[in-house]
């Protein structure tokens, strides 16, 4: 005699399902709509299956030939979905339709660390012929896992093997376990017979299901729908069947829906899907629908409607199964190519706000966002930097209603130095959004903000009886000047009290307003170390500030009330240098720099022919979101690079006020002999100054003067001419050098002062230098004379024959050479020569000794000069023909010619 056992899986019916959770398994379709073909255990001691018609779903009946149990399995694998802290139940039904007792016993291996989440109701028992059990099994302790994938067992064993031993069957079971949310969406609504308009079927906390059904004929009765976020149990092995042949490698979407009704039979209805919330939905007219029995498993077959019967509705992201009759498990699915069902989208940030939109100093912030994705999302975080600080800080942001995010700056966090923002989202597959960056402009009152504050250029207050190139860091609600300073500087602006100049790109004028991003002249006389503290305004927005610059030189700020780096493009600038602000050094005009200060104000030089914009970023390199972090660039042209080779002679003039500590020549890779970007201009002279500069009249109109020549390394011998010019000091200057970079072997180099004729040596070490001999401006009416020297380098034989050339050429003492033509008409040249700087009188008389003309009166440099007479005298009149007399005098010397005029 044989044994035979049937299993054969029930679910739970709609009405007993937990919003939350759904199981799944095998069985046929309860409508007669389509079949699934049982798996049957067993299969060699059956015979002879008959009809299934009419019987329940899920079972197959078997003609039994034996006495012996059977048993029969719709389904080898069950799928369950659930989220955290919720039980799942579902149950398996054994059936006895032999005529022998079956004896079974039902064991569980699901076990995650310590956890064991399935359980059974009853582990054993026994069924006499033609009677079943229903197993209840429940997923558990689902509070205890973690999100994720979870693998189970049931093991049932019967006494259906050989002369009734036992055996044991296995049936799987898959846990998706889903974070906790809202997710879950269904409910039952009734039907009314005939032809009854939409219906769209919603839970009991008025989310939709995402499915609506349209029935043109029916008797009436109640439908069930429920929506589960998470894909159908499908795998690469499970079956399906496209009418079109249009499908070979299917995908099916990210969620599904199980539908059953209490219909009767004989209706048509159009159901329509919602797949707005579909994952990786690239391609919607490519869209399919598939479907298969209720709470199906991977082993269940899916059957894809023919295209025919599928409408799709971009606009309003629909897809509609036409003319239906009957319901089971649905989901929108698709060839691979066309749609893939993945999140491959980051999420989507919009519409970042803040409360209160005008913020004053100490106000906590609220940011909020919208924030939307085709998955769920992981987390949404407020990153965000006050200005001046380089580190951002996280703000796990929440949300009261779907997406919309909030999260809250604490006030202490808010000053007046501004505040950045950036909401970074990431969805749970792992792609990540990062906002623009929004700027919060923060208010301050009278007196927050003062030129004492930190990282000032003027931390110990402005000073007295000097020039100070200073910038309002912020924009005040009262630009005026006078309101700016006049309490500090008694009053409004005099020659005796202080004064305030901008550059308005030809020249200097009174400055009535301040702007940020703009610099100033002060001088102020009232007292030592004025602190100005400003009327009440509002930060600037951290995310950068333009500023446009002209031609030649302009004067800027820095508009953050904090440091700022401003590393420009030296090939395309000069700068941006600062004046004054190296006390020890001495008062005169910095280096390059690339870090503004508050409160400092700055020059920079365009060197094209049009308006440039150059941009000021606070945020450039800080240490938070990838937005937020920029590649610095730039860098001094004339500065050797280590990259770079080369030589720089950096020379330095030092007075006991006033300083110049920034002049460089040298031999360069990249550089020219002609003009390029690595000569660069002399700055602009104040009421007082100790100048080192270059004269390179063949570079450009008006004489302009350099502050660095470097050449083309193309070539080794090479000769430089410089100058010292001085107004405002009274005592010996200092000369100091420094080379820097690989000087060549067996180059020399020697600064030779053309007024003392001493050569100081460069590479080797020399005596101090100190010049004394310098006519300032002011002594020379008004205009400095250049103490002249040059610098001599190449090989030691250049440099010892120009050396030996140059002070050759240097007169040893005054003179006064005849005139040429002489006779003449109607002009002619007159030359002489001064072995050092020296105030001169040229002048002109006639035989009866009356002055006719003075040609020169004033200081000249040393060296040879040539003046032309056109015979013409101070009344611009020819003179008549005769003989006169060149009188030059020096205060030690005079010298005399005799010429004579032709008319």
């Amino acid at each position: 005699m044989s044994l035979f056992l049937l299993i054969y899986a029930v679910v739970a019916q709609p009405s007993e399902q937990s919003a939350s959770a759904v199981s799944s398994g095998g069985g046929s379709a309860a409508d007669g709509g389509f079949q699934i073909s049982a798996t049957i255990g067993q299969t060699a001691l059956m015979s002879g299956a008959s009809s299934s018609e009419g019987m329940l779903p899920g079972f197959w009946p078997v003609v039994n030939t034996n006495l012996s149990p059977v048993v029969l399995f719709n389904s080898f694998s069950f799928g369950v979905v659930t989220v955290l802290g919720e039980e799942v139940p579902f149950h398996l039904i054994i059936s006895n339709d032999g005529t022998y007792p079956l004896v079974y016993e039902i064991a569980t291996e699901a076990t995650w660390e310590s956890y064991d989440w399935l359980r059974v109701s009853k582990g054993s028992g026994q069924l006499a012929s033609g009677r079943r059990d229903t197993i209840d099994v429940s997923v558990v302790e689902t509070w205890n896992l973690q999100v994720g994938l979870y693998k189970g067992r049931l093991l049932i064993t019967t006494n259906t093997g050989p002369g009734l031993s036992l055996m044991t069957d296995t049936a799987r079971v898959s846990l998706t376990l889903l974070p906790e949310m809202d997710g879950f969406a269904g409910g039952d609504t009734i039907i009314p017979a005939g032809d009854s308009p939409p219906v769209e079927i919603t839970g009991e906390d008025g989310n939709s299901s995402g499915v609506t059904f349209d029935f043109s004929e029916s008797e009436g009765g109640s439908v069930s729908a429920t929506f589960i976020p998470s894909p159908p149990a499908w795998d690469s092995t499970t079956v399906f069947d496209d009418p079109d042949q249009l499908v070979t490698d299917p995908v099916y979407g990210d969620s599904y829906w199980e539908i059953s009704t209490a219909v009767p039979e004989g209706f048509t209805v159009d159901i329509t899907f919602d797949y707005a919330g579909q994952e990786g939905v690239s391609n919607p007219r490519q869209l399919r629908l598939a479907r298969r029995m209720n709470y199906a498993g991977p082993t269940v077959a899916w059957e894809f409607l023919d295209t025919s019967s599928v409408a799709v509705d971009e606009v309003n992201s629909t897809i509609t199964a036409l003319s239906q009759s009957g319901f089971s498990q649905w989901t929108v699915a698709s060839e691979r190519a066309h749609n893939a069902f993945e999140d491959t989208r980051a999420p989507v940030i919009s519409d970042l706000t803040v409360f209160p939109s005008a913020p004053q100093v100490l106000d906590s912030i609220t940011v909020y966002a919208m924030v939307a994705d085709e998955s769920s999302l992981g987390s949404v975080v407020l990153h965000y930097v006050k200005g001046g600080e380089s580190i951002f800080t996280e703000v796990a942001m929440t949300s009261d209603e779907p997406g919309v995010y909030h999260g809250v700056i604490p006030a202490e966090d808010v000053k007046l130095t501004g505040i950045a923002c950036v909401v970074r989202a990431t969805d749970m597959p792992g792609h990540i959004t990062e906002s623009d960056t929004l700027p919060v402009e923060v208010s301050f009152s009278a007196g927050d903000l003062s030129s004492a504050m930190d990282g000032s250029a003027f931390p110990g207050g402005i000073p007295r009886d000097r020039w100070s190139l200073i910038s309002v860091p912020a924009d005040l609600d009262d630009p005026g000047v006078g309101s700016l300073f006049q309490d500090e500087l008694k009053g409004k602006p005099s020659k005796t009290t202080w004064r305030m100049f901008e550059w308005t790109g030809s020249k200097w004028v009174a400055a009535s307003d301040v702007s940020p991003g703009e610099g100033y002249w002060l001088y102020q006389m009232v007292r030592e170390d004025v602190v100005v503290a400003a009327g009440p305004g509002h930060s600037l927005s951290l995310t950068g500030a333009e500023l446009s610059l002209e031609p030649g030189w302009n004067v800027i700020g820095s508009p953050y009330s904090f440091v700022v780096d401003l590393d420009l493009d030296q090939a395309q600038f000069y700068g941006p240098l600062t004046y004054g602000l190296d006390f020890v050094g001495g008062e005169g005009w910095s280096d390059v720099v690339t870090r503004l200060l508050p409160w400092g104000g700055y020059i920079v030089y365009n060197r094209g022919s049009s308006a440039e914009t150059i941009r000021i970023d606070p945020l450039k390199g800080i240490d938070g979101p990838a937005r937020l972090s920029q590649a610095s660039g730039g860098g001094q042209a004339s500065d050797l690079k280590e990259d770079r080779d080369g030589w720089i002679l950096r020379l330095m003039a030092k007075g006991n006020r006033y300083s110049d500590l920034s002049n460089s020549i040298g031999r360069v890779a990249g550089a020219h002999e002609q003009l390029d970007h690595f000569d660069n201009p002399e700055p602009p002279y104040l009421d007082g100054y100790v100048s080192l500069a270059m004269d390179r009249p063949e570079w450009g109109p008006n004489g302009p003067k350099f502050t660095s020549d470097i050449r083309s390394m193309e070539e080794t011998n090479g000769t430089w001419d410089i100058s010292l010019y001085v107004r405002g000091e009274t005592g010996a200057i200092q000369l100091t050098d420094e080379i820097v970079g690989d000087v060549p072997p067996h180059m020399d180099a020697v600064l030779l002062d053309l007024v003392t004729r001493k050569t100081y040596d460069l590479i080797r070490g020399h005596d101090e230098i100190l010049i004394t001999a310098y006519i300032p401006a002011g002594r020379s009416g008004g205009v400095a004379l250049p103490y002249p020297f040059k610098v001599i380098t190449g090989l030691s034989g250049y440099v010892k024959a120009t050396v030996s050339e140059v002070l050759a050429m240097l007169p040893d003492k005054i003179v006064l050479s005849q005139n040429f033509p002489n006779p003449f008409n109607p002009l002619t040249r007159i030359h002489y020569a001064l072995p050092a700087p020296q105030q001169v009188k040229l002048k002109i008389y006639n035989i009866l000794g009356q002055e006719v003309v003075t040609l020169v009166d004033g200081w000249k440099a040393g060296g040879y000069h040539e003046v032309i007479w056109a015979g013409r005298d101070r009344f611009d009149r020819d003179v008549a023909s005769g003989i006169y007399f060149s009188r030059l005098s020096t205060g030690s010397r005079v010298l005399i010619r005799k010429m004579t005029v032709i008319r």
